[in-house]
């Protein structure tokens, strides 16, 4: 394999009861990836910083598919119209939208981590 060849690793875990604060710290550590830049090492931001990120993110598509695929779907069956609004919310997000937001507020996300370096 050459140097810079991508490489793609899947995950699959069973979360058991009781795991739930390892789960929502694979699940914060996950998100934070995504939203780092491709390239970069990966930095801690404040989760609240996250959580505003990601609703920057998720309402407007939530908005456009809604009116646009939602009139689409609205005679499907209820599940069938979830999983494909859904997936498309998700494929959106993954590979147009947080990229996009992420590097419009870079400086704000990292914005502590550029003062402590000053």
């Amino acid at each position: 394999m050459a140097q810079g060849d991508a490489i793609t690793v899947c995950i699959s875990r069973t979360v058991k009861p009781g795991c739930e604060a390892d789960f929502e710290r694979a699940l914060h550590d996950f998100v934070q990836r995504s939203l780092s830049l491709p390239g970069a090492p990966l930095r801690a931001f404040p989760k609240w910083k996250m959580a505003i990120a990601t609703f920057l993110g998720v309402f407007p598509v939530a908005m456009l598919l809604s009116l646009t695929l939602g009139r689409v779907t609205a005679s499907w069956n209820f599940i069938l119209a979830n999983l494909v609004f859904n997936a498309c919310v998700v494929a959106l997000l993954t590979w147009i939208v947080m990229p996009v937001i992420t590097r419009a507020l870079h400086g704000w996300l990292y914005a502590e981590e550029r003062k402590t370096s000053l």
